[in-house]
């Protein structure tokens, strides 16, 4: 067995090498850098604004550097992980999706009734939104294909595309992972706590994070069931969070009007704080790395945080109205605004990757090249049991003592236990609930036969009365005619 083990442990070994040396191999093939705006001795990047960058930037980056006035605002926004297409949801109800590097829209509909999120799946075929009462499934042509009706009043979505898990946070105090490949839950969890502000995943590991109106930020497995990382960020409600792409830093925005950015992998003190005038209601980190700041209708973006707390910020940009959600584009240097009044596409340069894994994702993917990536991602679907902290541990031995698997399985086992126990009793509670509301039924009924019956009695002796009454009322008046005595009446004498 362990000749087996050791064999199954070396292969792994040996694969990680293999890829680490070919990826640092295709790392001296790629020349091609992220270019930043460099300033002059004496000027300020984040003086710059839109109009001045469209004379600056080539052709392409001008020509997308747009406003949307829409009137069914605040929006939210998604895009692909390719970066080519967007979706954008109106709190009113507007729901768009366009390919947004060729201005050409794809659908359109309006559901007439409260949206509170969007999110894609897989592609752009398939999407979710967040409804007043459930979440629903709409395909690329506008067309309802799934109501989940389960997903009670979701507040925010997130989606993790190894796994194929759909992930909804209401205000009723639930998580719920749902497997879009089968179509059946994955996980339900509940959380002792209401109003869900923002939620995010961690691109890294796959660990979903909640922050709470009570400035605390939970960190969720769906093979858990409570959170394996509790964080109390801000003093206040905590507005908005951003995981990094490589699952370094949080970055969470709170209504104490601060800023925190963490180390994940020591959660403690925070490494730096942001002041803002008013709380931060968005915050979205690029793939190189720029944190976006939106309070208000203004927008900054921010260039080496992680490394110390900066002065100044790299760039800026003020909306026509209020911010509602912000969001990188993949693979490109601009920043997708959802604002109460429509949409705005402000180019930020160096916020997108210039170079790109066709494998991971393609942004001049062709429909065959999509079928076949649909098919080899769901080949290589990974099992939610793989969300971990750390998914270094996984295919590693446990080098725990004897003493402290055993603690582990009697705790539990004990867990087990406790958990079978509180079942019973609330299946005892319900019992006895069903007996007493039986009893009180049956006693209700009863009491209502009686009465009927008692009703029912004293009809009949009032009809008896009634008809001795009426022949008493007869035969006095037959007495004349057929000289029949009358009864005398008795007269009592007081």
């Amino acid at each position: 067995m362990e000749t087996k083990l050791n064999a199954k442990l070396a292969t792994a070994h040996k694969y990680y090498r293999d890829g680490r040396s070919a990826n640092y191999e295709t790392q001296i093939l790629l020349t091609q850098q992220n270019g930043y705006l460099e300033p002059d001795e004496g000027e300020k990047t984040y003086k710059v604004n839109q109009k001045q960058l469209k004379e600056i930037v080539p052709e392409y980056s001008s020509r997308h550097i747009f406003d949307l006035n829409l009137s069914f605002g605040p929006y939210a926004l998604d895009y692909t992980m390719n970066g080519t297409s967007l979706l954008l949801g109106g709190r009113k109800g507007h729901i768009a999706l366009m390919n947004w590097r060729e201005a050409k829209l794809m659908t359109e509909f309006h559901l007439k009734e409260l949206v509170r999120d969007v999110k894609f799946l897989q592609n752009e075929l398939l999407f979710a939104v967040a409804q007043r009462k459930g979440l629903y499934i709409y395909d690329s042509q506008g067309i309802e294909v799934h109501a989940l009706k389960t997903h009670i009043e979701p507040q925010k979505l997130e989606y993790l595309p190894y796994h194929f898990l759909l992930v909804s946070a209401n205000n009723h105090g639930f998580l719920k992972y749902l497997d879009i490949s089968v179509g059946k839950p994955a996980a339900e969890h509940r959380f002792h706590f209401e109003n869900v502000n923002d939620m995010k995943r961690n691109p890294w590991n796959g660990v979903i994070c909640v922050g709470d109106a009570r400035g605390i930020v939970t960190m969720w497995t769906p093979n858990i069931n409570k959170p394996v990382v509790r964080l109390i960020a801000h003093n206040g409600p905590c507005k908005s969070l951003a995981i990094d792409s490589r699952g370094l830093y949080l970055a969470t925005g709170g209504a104490d009007c601060k800023v925190k950015i963490f180390d994940i992998r020591s959660l403690g003190n925070p490494l730096q704080e942001y002041w803002t005038e008013v709380p931060c209601n968005s915050l979205s980190i690029s793939q190189t790395g720029l944190l976006s700041m939106s309070s208000l209708s203004e927008v900054k973006i921010w260039k080496d945080w992680q490394l110390e707390k900066q002065k100044s910020p790299y760039m800026s940009h003020i909306c026509t109205s209020s911010i509602a959600d912000t969001q990188f584009v993949p693979y490109e240097d601009f920043l997708g605004i959802g604002t109460a009044n429509g949409f705005s596409n402000i180019c930020i340069p160096g916020s997108g990757l210039a170079n790109y894994d066709s494998n991971e994702a393609n942004i001049f993917q062709t429909k065959r090249q999509r079928q076949e990536q649909e098919v080899h991602n769901l080949l290589e679907k990974l099992p939610p049991d793989t969300i971990v902290l750390n998914p270094h541990e996984i295919g590693t031995v446990d080098k725990a003592s004897e003493e402290v698997i055993k603690a582990e399985e009697k705790a539990e086992k004990e867990e087990k236990e406790r958990l079978e126990n509180e079942k019973k009793k609330k299946k005892k509670k319900e019992k006895e609930k069903k007996k007493v509301k039986e009893s009180v039924h049956t006693k209700k009924v009863r009491e209502k036969i009686q009465d009927s019956l008692m009703e029912k009695k004293k009809d009949k002796l009032e009809q008896k009365e009634k008809m001795a009454k009426d022949i008493q009322f007869l035969m006095d008046a037959t007495a004349d005619l057929f000289d029949v005595p009358k009864k005398k009446k008795k007269i009592n004498e007081e």
